[in-house]
């Protein structure tokens, strides 16, 4: 099964681009995350929308490290219209109330999409400067993973450790 990092935000939240941190070097790059689903929910919804799916990422292999689409640019979010009704045109302003991210595969493979290790995830507004505060609470749904290495890492702003989803932890 993919492995699940959940974000909610204290209040409704506008954000326009992300990217990810590779965790330290405890943590090995074989399960740095190369493809993954973005879902998110709009304020006043109880649906989860997909955002974007990409796949076929290649994570860069220095730790504690940013990767985007490329080395300078986060991941910029796209106009979409979500399928469901009441349609949700989603743009630069709408307020997400939480949103998740689906790890579908890691450099190790698809296989294991549910052993994920990622350093940091980070959120940047319309003009590119790094949103901070934003998250009330970071978890795993359904999910195990080392009491050391926690979901909350990602988003405390430090870039050391990382979360893993494996309830038992084994760098490579």
């Amino acid at each position: 099964l993919p492995s699940t990092l959940q974000l909610a935000f204290w209040t409704p939240t506008t954000f326009a681009a992300y990217e990810f941190i590779t965790g330290d070097t405890s943590c090995g790059s074989s399960y740095d995350p190369t493809a993954w689903q973005l879902l998110c929910k709009p304020e006043g919804s109880d649906r989860w929308g997909m955002m974007e799916n990409r796949t076929n990422v290649n994570p860069p292999t220095e730790r504690n490290t940013a990767y985007s689409v490329d080395a300078a640019h986060p991941f910029v979010l796209s106009s979409v219209s979500l399928p469901y009704p009441p349609r949700v045109q989603i743009t630069a302003s709408t307020q997400f109330q939480a949103c998740q991210f689906v790890f579908t595969s890691t450099r190790a493979g698809t296989e294991h999409s549910n052993n994920i290790r990622l350093g940091e995830v980070r959120f940047f507004d319309s003009n590119g400067d790094l949103l901070t505060g934003m998250i009330s609470s970071t978890t795993n749904p359904g999910g195990s993973y080392s009491s050391s290495y926690p979901p909350s890492r990602t988003t405390d702003g430090y870039n050391s450790g990382c979360w893993s989803t494996a309830s038992v932890f084994h760098p490579l």
